[in-house]
């Protein structure tokens, strides 16, 4: 996607929410999608989820911003929680939302596997808040793709 700097934010936003949209645009659709995209890992993902479910938005819209993301690691296992409640919330979508957590569990053992020590250590992957965080979610979505990996065991060694 361009955009044109002399758009307003919502205007450039439009064209991205007609992609990754499954119905029509509205306001309160263009604003969740700006807070996801200007916020990253820190947007609040719980409130997106009945966007989710109603159609609104398609998770293959997370799974794009999770490669892209400036923190992919923690972008993906909030996303992975975020489906991993809808599971429980909304029942009717609850394999497609296990599916969607899966892609995420997924693309965290690939990162982790893919990225050597030193890159992991100069992106700050694993800094203390971001342990703690891994750890905490490992437990609550019952997933423990983040903390098994060989990387997080040998960090865990030197500590």
């Amino acid at each position: 996607f361009e955009i044109d700097e002399a758009q307003s934010l919502k205007e450039a936003l439009m064209p991205i929410l007609r992609t990754f949209s499954l119905g029509d645009p509205e306001e309160e659709l263009a604003r969740a999608i700006e807070s996801l995209l200007s916020l990253g890992q820190d947007a609040d993902f719980e409130s997106l989820a009945p966007l989710v479910r109603s159609g609104h938005i398609s998770p293959r819209l997370f799974e794009e911003l999770a490669i892209c993301s400036a923190r992919p690691l923690h972008f993906a296992v909030r996303s992975a929680r975020m489906f991993h409640r809808m599971a429980s919330w909304y029942p009717m979508i609850a394999k497609d939302s296990r599916a969607s957590k899966g892609w995420f569990e997924k693309f965290c053992e690939d990162f982790l596997a893919a990225a050597s020590m030193s890159l992991l250590h100069q992106g700050r992957v694993f800094d203390d808040s971001s342990v703690e965080f891994m750890v905490r979610e490992a437990a609550d979505i019952g997933s423990n793709c983040v903390v098994a990996s060989n990387a997080f065991q040998e960090l865990m060694e030197q500590i």
